[in-house]
C-alpha cells in the first residue's frame, strides 16, 4: 500500500504531493491512518522559512488524529483499531496518510470524540503540559495534588491557551486570563475565573486589584510575541511587590533579548516536543492517562471553536495553511482527511 504526503523537497519550495512508503514503527512506536489534521503556528513558519527544520524533504504538520495501524512491541498502552489523536515530531508530520508517533505523544479518544477535534489536541496538549508541569515544576503522575492559589493566563482563547485555563483549573487554581472581548465568555466557560481584555490599559492596576493582596506566582504567556511576553511580567511584578518568592513565567516564544528579565520573576520556555523527546514518560501519563481520563469524564473538551476545510491533502492543507497565516481569533483550523 502507498503512503502519499505533502513533502517540502527543500527550503523555499512548495508542497508536493508525493508517493511514500507507509512506515514501520519502532518499538516505541505506533502508525495512524490520518482521518484529520490540524494547522498550527509553526507549520508556517516551516514552510515558509525551514524554522526547525532539521533536513529536506520534509513532511510537516504536528496535529493529527485517525485510527491505529501498527504498534511497536514496546507500546502497551495503545493497540490496533484504537481511535487515536497525536503529536507529530518533525520529519514525520501530520501532513500524509500515514503518520509515525511516539507512544508518549498519543491519547486515545472517547467515542464521543470527533477525529476533528481530536485534532485540535495534541500541539495545545503538549505545549501547555510541558509548560505547566516540567517548566513550572507542578508536581505530575497518577496521584495529583490539588492546587491552590492564582494561575494567570495570557492569551486564553488560543488553542494553547484555551488548554492552558483548562489544565489549570482541573489541578485546582483559581485562572485569571486575558483574551479580546468577544472571547470573554468562551474562555469563562473554559473555567477561567477572571477574564480581562489584553488591550486594556488599565489590565495591570485591574488585575492587581483582582488579586486583592494574593501572590501570582504561576503565569504563562500563550501568546509571547508583540510584547505579551513583558505585559505578563509587569503583572507579576505588580501583584507581587514587595515579595521574597519568584513568580514563575513560562513564554511559548523566547523573550526580548533587548529588555531584561525582571529580577523577580523566574522565566522559562515552553516547548511541545519535549513530551516526545527528553521526556517521553511524562508524555505517556500526559495524554494517555490524565488527558484520556479527562475526556472520558467532560473535565476537559476540545477547544477552541473548529473551522473545516475541505480538500483533503491535495487542496485542503494549503488552503488551510493560508487561512491561518491570514489571521484566525479563538479558532482551530481542521482539515479532514477522511470523509
Amino acid at each position: 500500500m502507498a503512503n502519499k504526503a505533502l513533502v517540502i523537497p527543500f527550503k523555499g519550495a512548495s508542497l508536493e504531493l508525493q508517493t511514500r512508503g507507509i512506515p514501520t514503527p519502532g518499538s516505541d512506536q505506533v502508525v495512524v491512518r490520518n482521518h484529520a489534521v490540524a494547522i498550527n503556528f509553526i507549520d508556517n513558519l516551516q514552510r515558509n522559512f525551514g524554522f526547525k527544520v532539521p533536513l529536506y524533504p520534509i513532511v510537516i504538520g504536528a496535529d493529527v488524529s485517525g485510527v491505529v495501524q501498527a504498534v511497536g512491541e514496546d507500546v502497551k498502552n495503545i493497540k490496533p483499531g484504537d481511535r487515536v489523536a497525536g503529536y507529530a515530531f518533525a520529519g514525520q508530520g501530520a501532513f500524509q496518510e500515514y503518520t509515525l508517533l511516539r507512544n508518549g505523544g498519543i491519547v486515545t479518544l472517547p467515542s464521543r470524540t470527533t477525529f476533528a477535534e481530536g485534532a485540535v489536541l495534541p500541539m495545545a496538549i503538549a505545549t501547555s503540559g510541558v509548560a505547566i508541569f516540567l517548566r513550572m515544576e507542578i508536581p505530575w503522575g497518577p496521584r495529583l495534588s490539588p492546587q491552590n492559589g492564582i494561575f494567570f493566563v495570557h492569551g486564553a482563547s488560543s488553542s494553547v491557551g484555551s488548554a492552558a485555563v483548562q489544565l489549570a483549573k482541573i489541578l485546582g487554581f483559581e485562572v485569571f486570563a486575558t483574551a479580546g472581548n468577544k472571547n470573554r465568555e468562551f474562555v469563562k466557560k473554559l473555567g477561567a475565573n477572571e477574564v480581562w481584555d489584553h488591550r486594556d490599559g488599565a489590565l495591570v492596576e485591574k488585575i492587581v486589584n483582582a488579586a486583592a493582596g494574593r501572590v501570582i506566582k504561576y503565569s504563562f504567556a500563550a501568546v509571547s510575541m508583540g510584547g505579551a511576553s513583558q505585559v505578563v511580567a509587569r503583572v507579576l511584578s505588580a501583584a507581587n511587590s514587595g515579595r521574597e518568592c519568584k513568580a514563575r513565567l513560562c513564554v511559548t516564544t523566547p523573550w526580548d533579548e533587548k529588555e531584561a528579565v525582571p529580577e523577580d520573576i523566574e522565566l522559562t520556555q515552553t516547548l511541545a516536543s519535549a513530551a516526545v523527546t527528553e521526556n517521553n514518560k511524562f508524555g505517556v501519563w500526559l495524554f494517555n492517562e490524565f488527558l484520556k481520563e479527562k475526556l472520558e469524564s467532560g473535565e476537559y473538551v476540545p477547544s477552541p471553536e473548529i473551522k473545516i476545510i475541505e480538500g483533503g491533502l491535495e487542496n485542503g492543507v494549503v488552503s488551510a495553511l493560508d487561512t491561518y497565516r491570514n489571521g484566525v481569533s479563538a479558532t482551530k483550523i481542521v482539515v479532514p482527511l477522511i470523509k
